[in-house]
């Protein structure tokens, strides 16, 4: 920002519909070592450098092109004026000349605005939207603050004095009309405070509504705000979790085993659990809420088991039944079914009306496990795979298919509780009401920052390792150009020579007029075919039904066919472990994260992988780089956050930075975010439905819908 006086101004016509007004500022910069964007031209600094300003503003049409316009405009800056201007400078016009673009200037007229600039104290900057002038929202700001009383703030004083927060009217003043800078950052303390409390509140709270009693509520608040380590040893576990344990052909990690034995304590809780299981890809996710599904169907009750696409439920249900197949004596081993669309009508009624008498204990499937028409005999935990595929109300329609059986049969009473009033509780609703364990599992690692965000109201459990074999991936980030496919092709062939399997990824299906830089799956493949003669090719997209993708992914599967050329529908769970080399084109076209889980689909088996990612232009190279660079889906998933912000938290937009988070920002004010949580679970606890602070329920109620998730 810079603060000078008027040289000139005035209004230069150039044609009969065009015209202009420049307005020359004077400024002296002063004390450049500590900011170049530190300028005044009042200060009593020994190091001045005087610089000059040039303002155009362009007109066009005759009636504002005219002389007598451009005049009138002009003269609302006059010589001898004090200024602030804010802007960029568009180019240098000689030394100590800049000609700025996008820029602001207001007149500093009242004397307390004057005293501020000799005083050195920060000035607002107020935005210029949607053709509002910067200046007019200062004055209505300035008027609004006027008419503030120091009451208005709905959060306890106690809270605030517990986390060393500005009262409200002090916040307002203070980011508006600060004395100094400390105060400012005070003030925007107070207000990201509020912005990530109002947040975590609203999450907290829908969370209570959804459970039934007061033990409930009360236990779940003291989950949530202790997140010590608790586990079931091995030895604990039910039978059928154990039968699979050793059915199992290789050994669980460590990350592994305590993820399931945190799970399983989760699940003998008198209240439904709501934990998120992240890790990388590959680490063995599933296996893990697989053992959490048979701890539950072992004490009678069902589990669903629900994925965003075709292939992958029909991988996952293959899997199990084959581990299942394995187990000792017929009786022990659950019904497990599998429901998609592309189940045929008379073999989902069947399905259908198995899980609503109870028959199957398991389902795996997609979308139509939460369809109105798919009801429950006793479900207990919904396990939700790739859950940001899935919408916030999607995860949330579990709740809506409750069990209505005696709950005593799969918990025990919390002993941080008083006994009795546990004994009275329980007893009270044990027929009634209760919605099922919720694991949402993810492969997309998320900073611990964003997690809290976007799922405070979940406990977290992540896996750190990954299976014991599994080399590191050779990653390499390359130009799309003809030397750049060339090399690319080169390496294709040696790998396919040595015995492996490439999977090529497109952006799209088919070339689009509109897109004509992009190459597309189905376009390609006769071309990839004649040049890669000998070596058989599939094709695998979205538009294929289910049977012509199981019978191309079995293909490539079993070595039919040794290049794959396939869309992101691979991106979800496909395991093909002798699949070593990856190519994805256009890969700027897809997120970070995107491409993290795209590589995860090689260097599953033995054999030494590779993965290259071609860009169109030498402009996206620098982003890919960063993945070139490392395999830790963490640091990505910061660096994800940071380039492309953590997207619409409580509704559907993915990316961007957020409304509902006008000044704060997860990247930055992480710490604070940790306080909100902390103090919203503070105010739940002292009133669960927040009828001690009715202020604080209205102002939740103007920022975030009290409903139940779901809904």
């Amino acid at each position: 920002m810079f603060f000078g006086t008027v040289i000139s101004s005035k209004g230069v016509r150039i044609r009969s519909t065009l015209g202009f007004v420049e307005v020359v500022v004077g400024c002296s910069i002063v004390e450049p070592k500590l900011s170049s964007s530190d300028v005044s031209c009042n200060s009593g600094a020994e190091q001045k450098q005087r610089i000059h300003l040039h303002l155009k503003k362009f007109f066009s049409g005759q009636r504002f092109s005219s002389q007598y316009f451009l005049n009138c405009i002009s003269s609302k800056h006059k010589e001898g004026d004090i200024v602030y201007v804010s802007g960029k400078v568009k180019k240098v016009l000689s030394s100590g000349h800049y000609d700025l673009k996008e820029y602001t200037i207001d007149k500093l007229e009242e004397e307390e605005q004057q005293s501020t600039l000799l005083d050195r104290k920060p000035y607002p900057i107020y935005p210029s939207k949607a053709g509002l002038e910067a200046r007019l929202l200062g004055q209505s700001i300035s008027r609004a603050l006027k008419m503030l009383t120091p009451d208005i703030d709905p959060i306890p004083p106690e809270v605030l004095t517990e986390f060393n927060l500005a009262n409200l009217f002090d916040a307002y003043m203070g980011i508006h009309k600060p004395k100094n800078r400390d105060e400012a950052d005070f003030a925007r303390r107070r207000l990201i405070f509020d912005d990530f409390f109002y947040l975590q509140l609203g999450r907290l709270f829908q969370m209570l509504e959804a459970v039934g009693t007061r033990v409930e509520k009360e236990e779940l608040l003291y989950k949530c705000e202790n997140h010590e380590l608790n586990a079931v040893g091995v030895d604990q576990w039910s039978p059928l979790a154990n039968k699979l344990l050793k059915a199992l052909p290789y050994s669980l990690t460590a990350s592994q085993l305590n993820a399931v034995k945190e799970i399983i304590w989760d699940l003998r809780r008198p209240v439904p659990m709501n934990r998120l299981l992240q890790g990388d890809v590959g680490c063995g996710k599933t296996i893990v809420a697989f053992l959490a599904c048979m701890e539950v169907v072992n004490s009678g009750f069902q589990a669903a088991f629900m994925v965003p696409t075709e292939i992958l439920a029909v991988q996952h249900y293959e899997h199990l039944t084959s581990l299942l197949e394995k187990l000792d004596g017929d009786e022990c081993k659950p019904n497990i079914a599998l429901l998609t669309g592309s189940t045929s009508t008379r073999e989902s009624r069947i399905i259908r009306n198995g899980l609503k008498t109870g028959e199957i204990s398991m389902v795996i499937g997609t979308h139509t496990l939460i369809a109105d028409k798919t009801d429950f005999s006793a479900l207990r935990i919904s396990v939700i795979d790739e859950q940001q595929r899935f919408g916030v109300i999607q995860r949330g329609r579990f709740n809506n298919k409750p069990s209505y059986c005696n709950s005593l049969q799969l918990y025990t009473s919390s002993s941080k509780l008083s006994d009795e009033n546990t004994s009275a509780d329980v007893a009270s609703d044990s027929e009634t009401f209760m919605a099922p364990h919720v694991l949402a599992m993810s492969a997309t690692p998320i900073p611990r920052t964003l997690a809290l965000a976007l799922y405070g109201d979940m406990s977290l459990t992540q896996i750190t390792d990954l299976p014991p074999g599994r080399q590191p991936i050779e990653t390499l980030a390359l130009e799309g150009n003809d030397a750049g496919f060339e090399t690319v092709f080169q390496m294709m062939r040696d790998e396919l020579m040595d015995g492996g399997k490439v999977y090529l990824v497109y952006p799209i299906i088919e070339e689009s007029e509109h897109l004509p830089q992009l190459h597309a799956a189905k376009a390609d493949f006769d071309s990839i075919k004649q040049k890669f003669e000998g070596y058989p090719c599939g094709l695998l997209h979205g538009r294929m039904k289910g049977n012509e993708k199981d019978e191309a992914l079995g293909s490539f599967r079993s070595g039919e066919t040794r290049i794959l050329l396939a869309t992101q529908v691979i991106e979800i769970g496909v395991d093909v472990p002798d699949a070593s080399m990856m190519i994805v084109m256009n890969a700027e076209r897809f997120g970070m994260s995107q491409l993290h889980q795209l590589r995860g689909r090689v260097g599953r088996g033995g054999k030494k992988s590779r993965c290259v990612f071609l860009s169109s232009t030498s402009s996206t190279l620098p982003r890919l780089k960063v993945l070139e660079n490392s395999s830790d889906g963490f640091h990505l998933a910061n660096a994800d956050l940071v380039m492309r912000g953590p997207g619409d938290l409580l509704g559907k937009k993915q990316s961007g930075h957020l409304p509902e988070f006008p000044i704060a920002r997860l990247e930055i004010d992480g710490s604070i975010l940790q306080e909100a949580h902390l103090a919203a679970l503070k105010v739940l606890g002292t009133s669960n439905d927040l009828s001690l602070f009715p202020r604080l329920k209205v102002e939740l109620s103007m920022r975030q819908p009290l409903c139940l998730l779901g809904d």
